[in-house]
């Protein structure tokens, strides 16, 4: 009796299952920034996820591969991204969808950059997220990265290829940043022109260092995480 019991609980499980994972979910897509939501079933959004994480891993591996310390690591993804992804070139639309496929495509905007970087470097098990800073009269924002080194958040600009460096020749943090104790440094023999830093650095105090951006939820760990949050409001 026990024996059939425990096949009925099993037929109960896979048939409970089969009808949970054939829910119907949602993912969005953009392309010029015309949005619409796709419509698939849950196990393929899960094996979507999973592949994505995987093929995260196995990149960041290779790409920091002989690397021991935070600064190494984060410098050749930095490196990395620079040299692999490239502008929105002329004609070509702008897509935004998981990041893994902008990391396929070649191209990005100034946000895919930042998104790819650190993706990249929590998958490296760095903490890293990107979000834009505005200047003190609100009139202008850039895209910056920020990267979690020694205790500290160092800032990057993936999209330009410059990070900072303060007078000793370390990783400029927010404070060095603030106090103006810093130089920018280019992966580019020739630097592009770019705007002046210094406008978004005196209004770094305001960035909410908690801030959880794709970029940090893209292992299973973090994201179930994340969901559990946002299910239970905590």
């Amino acid at each position: 009796m026990k024996r059939y019991f425990h096949i009925l609980l099993l037929l109960i499980f896979i048939v409970g299952s089969f009808c949970i994972l054939n829910i119907e979910v949602n993912t969005r897509q953009c392309v010029n920034y015309d949005c619409h939501s796709i419509k698939l079933p849950l196990y393929l959004k899960l094996l979507g996820f999973f592949d994505r994480h995987y093929n995260y891993k196995n990149l960041v591996n290779e790409i920091v591969r002989g690397a021991s310390s935070e600064e190494e690591r984060s410098m050749r993804i930095f490196e990395w991204t620079y040299k692999n992804i490239k502008r929105v070139p002329r004609g070509l639309p702008v897509i935004d969808d998981h990041i893994w496929w902008t990391i396929i495509r070649g191209y990005g905007t100034m946000d895919q950059f930042s998104d790819i970087f650190t993706t990249l470097c929590n998958h490296a098990g760095i903490k890293a997220f990107f979000t834009d800073v505005s200047t003190k009269d609100g009139n202008s924002r850039y895209t910056f990265s920020f990267v979690r080194i020694k205790g500290g958040w160092v800032l990057f600009d993936p999209y330009n290829g410059v990070y900072f460096k303060d007078k000793n020749a370390k990783f400029s943090d927010i404070d060095s940043l603030s106090s103006g104790n810093w130089k920018s440094v280019s992966l580019d023999k020739e630097p592009r022109i770019v705007t002046d830093y210094s406008l978004y650095f005196e209004n770094l105090s305001y960035i909410n260092f908690s801030l959880l951006t794709r970029a940090s939820i893209q292992s299973p760990f973090n994201r179930l995480l994340f969901e559990l949050k946002k299910r239970l409001n905590i």
